[in-house]
């Protein structure tokens, strides 16, 4: 998308402006505590770095609010406890599901919240095991696709000048991944697959409703597809002088806040 530089400057002026805000309850402004939050991710320390709570809480959260995808993900946590399991992406790709249902019911859920999710990350676990098995320096799965892509992904960092060849490689990815699947289903869109990059240590965005909803506010524009969102996401953070995935956790503020105020009502305070 070709997206006027005033706009983007615009636009920039305007969450410059909301990110100085301190969130209710909160001593520190937005920017700093979506600061703190993009590190945890860049450090690999969300979910203690266990690649199955990763790849569980990057299907699980499509489309729902995060509070609930880390109660689901914490189930699956005490349950690979009291299993006396190891918390690993090989415990989650040899997932006994009649078994988790069981653990559930004891201790009163009735179902498997989102089962369906919970079979596909059991799914893709198991693809990215065999894709990426453990090397001599004992690297395997999520983060060994992260580190032996990074030739690949880097490029994806510059949306602006190379959107072409930033479409032509998540297509090629995507196909990727979801060829192996059952029934020609599609396990994952851009969004799952750039939460699992930034969950994995990458400096970018996730490309969700939420985020596109609030840059087409913004630029004024009618729509704006997942790869133009990453694209013009790149271009204001660079305007900003801060990181990608900085911009995308101010952005899903509700998530990082306990308050779970959203970006929108500190646009309004400006």
């Amino acid at each position: 998308m070709d997206v006027d530089s005033s706009i983007i400057q615009e636009a920039s002026k305007k969450i410059f402006q909301a990110m100085r805000v301190i969130p209710k309850g909160e001593s520190r402004s937005l920017y700093e505590l979506a600061k703190e939050s993009g590190k945890e991710f860049l450090d690999r320390r969300r979910h203690g770095g266990k690649q199955d709570l990763i790849l569980l809480d990057s299907i699980l959260s499509i489309g729902r609010r995060y509070k609930l995808v880390v109660e689901w993900a914490e189930y699956y946590s005490k349950y690979v406890k009291t299993r006396g399991l190891e918390q690993s992406l090989e415990t989650l790709a040899r997932l006994d599901l009649t078994d988790y249902k069981t653990y559930l019911k004891s201790i009163g859920v009735p179902n498997i919240p989102n089962q369906s999710r919970v079979e596909f990350a059991v799914r893709f676990a198991r693809l990215f095991l065999r894709k990426y098995p453990r090397d001599l320096h004992g690297r395997n799965g999520l983060f060994r696709w992260v580190e032996d892509s990074e030739g690949w992904t880097q490029f994806l960092k510059d949306y602006n000048r190379r959107g072409d060849v930033c479409r032509s490689f998540t297509d090629f990815m995507l196909k990727e991944y979801n060829r192996p699947l059952p029934e020609g289903r599609t396990l994952i869109g851009l969004s799952v697959f750039q939460y699992l990059r930034m969950q994995c240590g990458e400096d970018t965005l996730k490309p969700d409703r939420r985020v596109i909803a609030i840059l087409k506010k913004l630029l004024g524009v009618s729509r704006l597809d997942a790869t133009e969102c990453i694209e013009v996401a790149s271009r204001i953070s660079k305007e900003l002088g801060i990181r990608l995935i900085e911009l995308d956790q101010m952005l899903v503020s509700e998530d990082i806040l306990s308050c779970e105020q959203k970006f929108e009502t500190f646009l309004r305070k400006n």
